[in-house]
């Protein structure tokens, strides 16, 4: 009977790390002369609110002033298991808090634009951000609520008064998306997000484009 039972922790302890080796990551690209802290803090959030690994890339710095001419100067980016690209970038030249490219599955976070010294207001501002591009990279919609990182907003106050991570409803979205797309859930996500259908929520007018902000 003793060895019946060690058999059986034997085999959980493989076949659950089994589990934890899912490939799908998100990608953070950051330069290699951007200071550590706000790099590790957007990393960190995002592994505990998208629930699978993030794989951080620093890089030389790239050529390119506008998200689309710093897209190709990144085209090198690896792709495999990718679920979504988020770039951390010096500069932004369409003068936005981020660009969002959906179709590519990749956005920009204007960094000079939101963190202005180590205050824990900036370092929050780039995670809100870095959830907004993987939320609406992923297809989740924008979100009445103001408390959701997915919130439309148009000023700096706005942003910092808004939460961090997805709310309820968003969390459910984000599973199904995942799903919709033939994505292996983490055992994270399949742990933690509420699988239920949402429909899309009503926003109160006027509605804004979540790229468009100032």
């Amino acid at each position: 009977m003793k060895c019946f039972a060690i058999f059986l922790t034997v085999c959980s302890l493989v076949f659950g790390a089994g589990e934890e080796q899912v490939p799908h990551r998100f990608l953070l690209v950051a330069p290699e002369a951007m200071a550590d802290a706000p790099v590790e803090r957007v990393r960190d959030w995002m592994q505990s609110n998208l629930h699978y690994a993030v794989e951080v890339l620093r890089l030389p710095a790239w050529a390119g002033e506008t998200a689309e001419e710093q897209m190709e100067a990144l085209s090198g980016l690896p792709e495999e298991h990718i679920l979504v690209t988020v770039v951390m970038a010096e500069r932004l030249d369409e003068g936005r808090h981020a660009v969002i490219l959906p179709e590519r599955m990749l956005g920009f976070i204007h960094v000079p634009a939101l963190f202005e010294s180590e205050e824990e207001r900036d370092f929050r501002r780039l995670e809100r951000q870095a959830m907004r591009i993987a939320g609406f990279s992923l297809g989740v919609p924008p979100q009445p609520m103001p408390f959701c990182a997915l919130a439309p907003y148009r000023t700096l106050e706005e942003l910092d008064r808004m939460g961090r991570g997805f709310s309820p409803p968003a969390m459910a979205q984000y599973r199904s998306r995942l799903v919709d797309l033939e994505i292996p859930l983490s055992p994270d996500a399949e742990r933690l997000l509420p699988n239920v259908r949402v429909n899309p929520p009503a926003l109160p007018e006027p509605r804004f484009n979540p790229e468009e902000t100032d």
